[in-house]
């Protein structure tokens, strides 16, 4: 594996532009996160995978590759996180993100999984953007700024657990006609289900002026964890999501730093994707103290 120089942070507050040939190209991608499923009018359902291209050595960077249709692939088609994948993939015409591509998946080759912290962070930990406050400043400043990208966390102050709101009628149809779908493999997929909560983090990130931020969790391990606990009561999954998402993911002996993708509709607003948790005795060249003292205050959940 090609060896990085680590630093602190990606200096470059922009990302590479979308190349003018919009032709299918063949890239390789470390796989960092993928969101929950959701029902649309033109696929039966979409993910968004986020991930690190690694096929240029000059010069790594983010990547958004939607729709994927992960519950529709083959059981062996189905890639993990830390996993690095080949594929083909163009850029999206409709999704203005820089960093948004189309995957096709026809020819998809899983190369191999990325074992042990020490590997992971000399692939992830070049590309730790300094705060989530200058994400947003540099985003607030130019539209076309950095929309996906980890982010070092100082403290998580809250786990927020509300309802969520009912799908819309035209979403619900869209699920009833996707049900019954067959994989490659002759799986069939069942029907897609709302998750019964939202999840918010309220965090602080290392900046001096943070005034703290608050962004929903569309990781797809929260709507597994919930789809896993549809029989149980509301206290019981709620403990669930919090022992998840607030004790076992941000463990004291971790350093912590959130997945994060802006919305398309909305350059300046993030949801986390995931959680990247390090331990702490793992170093990397890079990680500095610098980047906040982690720490994760007691679990509190608020309910609807």
């Amino acid at each position: 594996m090609r060896q990085v120089q680590l630093s602190l942070w990606n200096p470059d507050s922009a990302p590479p532009a979308k190349p003018e040939n919009g032709s299918y190209r063949r890239i390789r991608v470390l796989i960092t996160a993928k969101t929950a499923p959701l029902p649309t009018a033109h696929d039966s359902e979409v993910v968004c995978v986020a991930g690190l291209r690694l096929d240029d050595p000059a010069e790594e960077s983010w990547i958004r590759l939607c729709p994927v249709d992960v519950r529709g692939l083959a059981a062996e088609d189905r890639f993990r996180k830390y996993e690095i994948v080949l594929l083909h993939a163009k850029p999206s015409r409709t999704d203005r993100r820089p960093e948004s591509w189309v995957p096709n998946l026809a020819a998809m080759r899983r190369e191999t999984w990325v074992l042990g912290w020490s590997r992971r962070r000399s692939l992830i930990d070049p590309h730790l953007t300094r705060t989530m406050c200058e994400l947003l400043r540099d985003v607030r400043a130019n539209p076309a700024a950095r929309s996906l990208a980890v982010v070092p966390v100082a403290g998580v102050e809250d786990l927020e657990i509300t309802r969520n709101p009912r799908w819309m009628p035209r979403q619900r149809a869209q699920v009833a006609g996707a049900a019954g779908r067959t994989a490659p493999d002759g799986r069939v997929a069942g029907p897609l289900r709302a998750p019964r909560f939202q999840v918010r983090y309220r965090y602080r990130c290392p900046s001096d002026r943070c005034t703290g931020h608050r962004q929903a969790i569309v990781d797809w391990d929260l709507a597994a964890l919930q789809y896993r606990y549809r029989d149980h009561s509301d206290a019981e999954l709620r403990e669930a999501i919090t022992r998840d998402f607030m004790v076992r993911r941000l463990r004291p002996n971790c350093d912590i730093a959130f997945f994060v993708s802006s919305r398309a509709a909305r350059a300046d607003s993030f949801s986390v994707l995931g959680v990247y948790n390090p331990p702490r005795s793992v170093r990397a060249a890079g990680w500095s103290r610098r980047n906040g003292r982690q720490r994760r205050s007691p679990a509190r959940v608020r309910r609807a």
